[in-house]
C-alpha cells in the first residue's frame, strides 16, 4: 500500500488525469444512449433537423460520428471538457498534483459519471460550462 501511495505522489498531474480518465473511458466505452440519443444521433446523421436538439449540438455529433462512430466520441468530448474544466479551476486553489487528484475522483463520482456516460445534450453543457469558466478565470 506505501509503494502504490509514493508511486501516485510521483506521478505528474497529466499522468493522474490521463489515468483517471482511461478508467472512465473503460466503464463508458462504448456509450450509453436513450431514445434522446437516439434521435440526436439519426438526425445528425440525416440532415433532417427537428426542434428538439440545438443546431451547435447537432454539429458537434455530426462532426464526431464521422471520426469515431456511435455515441463514444460525443462521451469522449463531454468527459474530457468536464475534466479539464475541473482540474484548470481546482488547480488555482490548491497544487496541481491536488487538483489532478480531486478532478479525477470528481469525474469518477458515481452521480456524476452515471450521467458523463450518456449521450445527452445535457453533460455535454456541462463539461462546455466547466471548461468556459476556468478559461474565463484564467
Amino acid at each position: 500500500m506505501k509503494r502504490a501511495l509514493r508511486w501516485v505522489r510521483e506521478l505528474p498531474p497529466f499522468a493522474i488525469l490521463a489515468i483517471g480518465w482511461f478508467v472512465f473511458f473503460v466503464h463508458a466505452y462504448p456509450g450509453r444512449m436513450t431514445r434522446d440519443s437516439f434521435d440526436q444521433l439519426r438526425q445528425a446523421r440525416s440532415g433532417v433537423f427537428l426542434d428538439d436538439h440545438p443546431p451547435l449540438m447537432q454539429a458537434i455529433v455530426w462532426i464526431t460520428d464521422r471520426y469515431v462512430t456511435g455515441p463514444i466520441g460525443i462521451v469522449i468530448l463531454q468527459s474530457l471538457l468536464l475534466l479539464a474544466g475541473t482540474y484548470l479551476l481546482l488547480r488555482r486553489a490548491m497544487s496541481e498534483r491536488i487538483a489532478a487528484l480531486v478532478a479525477v475522483a470528481f469525474l469518477l463520482f458515481p452521480p456524476v459519471m452515471s450521467v458523463m456516460v450518456v449521450m445527452w445534450k445535457d453533460p455535454m453543457m456541462a463539461g462546455a460550462l466547466m471548461l468556459s469558466a476556468a478559461l474565463l478565470l484564467s
